[in-house]
């Protein structure tokens, strides 16, 4: 029986993932599911339990604390409890193109 307050959508789309501690450094995961608060993923990689992550999905940035990261075979599943959200990045960033060039 499912618990949660909120629906949860599945889905299977490639996402960027940076640790906002070392923020020249990401890897590519996979977006397994999501809704309004938290994001599952599976990862190639572990990371540790309680860092920042900035999760770019298309033109999606979310941001939030990860909350567990368990092996499972040779990937790791993850969930993203996630405290932001900005939609329309690429619109944020002709926006800051347009400033810096008019200055």
């Amino acid at each position: 029986m499912e618990k949660r307050r909120i629906p949860r959508f599945e889905s299977n789309q490639q996402v960027k993932i940076t640790q906002l501690e070392h923020p020249n450094s990401s890897i590519v995961g996979t977006l397994t599911n999501f809704s309004a608060y938290g994001v599952g993923l599976v990862l190639k990689q572990d990371l540790p339990i309680g860092c920042l992550i900035k999760l770019e999905w298309g033109h999606t940035i979310l941001l939030g604390e990860l909350i567990y990261c368990q092996a499972s075979g040779n990937e790791f599943v993850a969930g993203l409890e996630v405290e932001d959200i900005v939609y329309k990045t690429a619109q944020f960033r002709r926006i800051e193109q347009a400033w810096q060039s008019s200055s």
